[in-house]
Protein backbone atom coordinates (compact mmCIF):
# COMPACT_ATOMS: atom_id res chain seq x y z
CA UNK A 1 0.00 0.00 0.00
CA UNK A 2 1.24 3.49 -0.79
CA UNK A 3 0.91 5.90 2.08
CA UNK A 4 1.22 9.61 1.53
CA UNK A 5 2.32 12.06 4.17
CA UNK A 6 -1.20 13.55 4.40
CA UNK A 7 -2.49 10.12 5.57
CA UNK A 8 -4.20 9.29 2.28
CA UNK A 9 -3.76 5.65 1.34
CA UNK A 10 -3.11 4.62 -2.27
CA UNK A 11 -2.56 1.14 -3.57
CA UNK A 12 0.85 0.90 -5.17
CA UNK A 13 1.24 -1.96 -7.57
CA UNK A 14 3.82 -4.52 -6.60
CA UNK A 15 4.36 -8.20 -7.17
CA UNK A 16 6.85 -10.81 -6.09
CA UNK A 17 8.37 -14.09 -7.12
CA UNK A 18 10.57 -16.41 -5.13
CA UNK A 19 13.05 -19.23 -5.19
CA UNK A 20 14.07 -21.33 -2.20
CA UNK A 21 16.91 -18.87 -1.44
CA UNK A 22 15.61 -15.44 -2.53
CA UNK A 23 12.44 -13.41 -2.88
CA UNK A 24 12.26 -10.59 -5.43
CA UNK A 25 9.70 -7.78 -5.19
CA UNK A 26 8.94 -5.55 -8.17
CA UNK A 27 7.56 -2.20 -6.97
CA UNK A 28 6.07 -0.33 -9.91
CA UNK A 29 7.08 3.29 -9.34
CA UNK A 30 7.60 4.92 -12.74
CA UNK A 31 10.32 7.55 -12.85
CA UNK A 32 11.63 6.88 -9.33
CA UNK A 33 14.69 9.00 -8.56
CA UNK A 34 17.53 6.77 -7.30
CA UNK A 35 18.64 9.61 -5.02
CA UNK A 36 15.21 9.70 -3.32
CA UNK A 37 14.60 5.94 -3.02
CA UNK A 38 15.46 4.18 0.23
CA UNK A 39 14.75 0.64 1.35
CA UNK A 40 15.02 -0.44 4.98
CA UNK A 41 15.63 -4.14 5.56
CA UNK A 42 14.88 -5.76 8.93
CA UNK A 43 14.68 -9.52 9.64
CA UNK A 44 10.85 -9.58 9.37
CA UNK A 45 10.14 -6.18 7.80
CA UNK A 46 10.69 -4.26 4.56
CA UNK A 47 10.06 -0.53 4.16
CA UNK A 48 10.31 1.19 0.76
CA UNK A 49 10.27 4.97 0.54
CA UNK A 50 10.43 7.34 -2.43
CA UNK A 51 9.75 10.90 -1.37
CA UNK A 52 6.25 10.86 0.18
CA UNK A 53 5.45 7.35 -1.08
CA UNK A 54 5.92 4.60 1.50
CA UNK A 55 5.37 0.87 1.13
CA UNK A 56 5.76 -1.19 4.28
CA UNK A 57 5.54 -4.98 4.30
CA UNK A 58 5.37 -6.51 7.77
CA UNK A 59 5.56 -9.03 9.18
CA UNK A 60 7.28 -10.82 6.35
CA UNK A 61 6.21 -14.45 6.05
CA UNK A 62 9.77 -15.56 6.89
CA UNK A 63 13.01 -14.08 8.08
CA UNK A 64 15.53 -12.39 5.76
CA UNK A 65 19.23 -11.64 6.04
CA UNK A 66 19.31 -7.80 5.84
CA UNK A 67 23.04 -7.72 5.08
CA UNK A 68 22.51 -9.69 1.86
CA UNK A 69 19.48 -7.76 0.54
CA UNK A 70 19.66 -5.06 -2.12
CA UNK A 71 17.59 -3.09 -4.62
CA UNK A 72 17.90 -1.65 -8.12
CA UNK A 73 16.02 1.45 -9.35
CA UNK A 74 14.86 1.19 -12.96
CA UNK A 75 12.80 3.51 -15.19
CA UNK A 76 9.50 1.72 -14.54
CA UNK A 77 10.06 -0.29 -11.36
CA UNK A 78 12.26 -0.77 -8.35
CA UNK A 79 13.41 -4.35 -7.92
CA UNK A 80 14.06 -5.37 -4.30
CA UNK A 81 15.94 -8.64 -3.72
CA UNK A 82 15.56 -10.28 -0.31
CA UNK A 83 17.89 -13.09 0.77
CA UNK A 84 15.99 -15.63 2.88
CA UNK A 85 17.55 -16.60 6.20
CA UNK A 86 16.16 -20.14 5.88
CA UNK A 87 15.94 -22.24 2.74
CA UNK A 88 12.37 -22.82 1.49
CA UNK A 89 9.27 -21.30 -0.10
CA UNK A 90 7.06 -18.80 1.70
CA UNK A 91 4.04 -18.83 -0.63
CA UNK A 92 3.15 -15.27 0.40
CA UNK A 93 5.03 -12.06 1.05
CA UNK A 94 3.53 -11.22 4.43
CA UNK A 95 1.85 -13.30 7.07
CA UNK A 96 1.77 -14.25 10.72
CA UNK A 97 3.72 -17.44 10.24
CA UNK A 98 5.78 -18.36 13.27
CA UNK A 99 9.38 -17.26 12.98
CA UNK A 100 11.17 -20.58 12.74
CA UNK A 101 14.52 -18.88 13.30
CA UNK A 102 13.54 -17.02 16.48
CA UNK A 103 14.66 -19.84 18.78
CA UNK A 104 17.12 -21.39 16.38
CA UNK A 105 20.68 -21.68 17.55
CA UNK A 106 23.45 -22.28 15.11
CA UNK A 107 25.48 -25.36 15.92
CA UNK A 108 29.23 -24.86 15.67
CA UNK A 109 30.60 -26.10 12.41
CA UNK A 110 32.78 -29.16 12.80
CA UNK A 111 36.45 -28.75 12.11
CA UNK A 112 37.70 -30.64 9.09
CA UNK A 113 39.55 -33.83 9.86
CA UNK A 114 43.14 -33.64 8.71
CA UNK A 115 45.08 -36.70 7.77
CA UNK A 116 48.31 -37.32 9.63
CA UNK A 117 49.60 -39.91 7.17
CA UNK A 118 52.32 -39.02 4.71
CA UNK A 119 51.33 -38.11 1.20
CA UNK A 120 52.01 -40.66 -1.50
CA UNK A 121 54.79 -39.85 -3.91
CA UNK A 122 53.10 -41.11 -7.04
CA UNK A 123 55.92 -39.90 -9.29
CA UNK A 124 58.44 -41.96 -7.31
CA UNK A 125 56.18 -45.02 -7.34
CA UNK A 126 55.76 -44.79 -11.11
CA UNK A 127 59.50 -44.38 -11.65
CA UNK A 128 60.22 -47.36 -9.39
CA UNK A 129 57.74 -49.61 -11.24
CA UNK A 130 59.04 -48.62 -14.65
CA UNK A 131 62.69 -49.10 -13.68
CA UNK A 132 62.00 -52.52 -12.12
CA UNK A 133 60.55 -53.85 -15.38
CA UNK A 134 63.19 -55.92 -17.14
CA UNK A 135 63.70 -55.69 -20.85
CA UNK A 136 61.78 -58.39 -22.66
CA UNK A 137 63.16 -60.33 -25.56
CA UNK A 138 61.39 -61.03 -28.81
CA UNK A 139 61.10 -64.65 -27.77
CA UNK A 140 59.04 -63.63 -24.68
CA UNK A 141 56.94 -61.05 -26.48
CA UNK A 142 57.00 -60.80 -30.28
CA UNK A 143 55.62 -57.24 -30.13
CA UNK A 144 58.63 -55.84 -28.21
CA UNK A 145 60.90 -55.02 -31.12
CA UNK A 146 58.44 -53.31 -33.39
CA UNK A 147 59.61 -52.90 -37.02
CA UNK A 148 63.06 -54.38 -36.45
CA UNK A 149 61.50 -57.59 -35.14
CA UNK A 150 59.20 -57.81 -38.17
CA UNK A 151 62.11 -57.32 -40.56
CA UNK A 152 64.20 -59.95 -38.79
CA UNK A 153 61.25 -62.39 -38.78
CA UNK A 154 60.50 -61.83 -42.46
CA UNK A 155 64.15 -62.13 -43.49
CA UNK A 156 64.45 -65.47 -41.64
CA UNK A 157 61.25 -66.79 -43.20
CA UNK A 158 62.03 -65.72 -46.73
CA UNK A 159 65.64 -66.75 -46.75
Amino acid sequence: MWQLSDSQVHTGKHEFYETDETLTIAIFDRGADPEQVSVKFLPRELTYQNGDKVLSQQPLKGQIDPSKCDFVVGKVKVEVRLRKAAYGRWGALVGDAPDVLANYTVAPTPRPVTSTSKRKNWEGITTEILSSDKERTTEEDPNVGGDSTCQCFLSEDLC
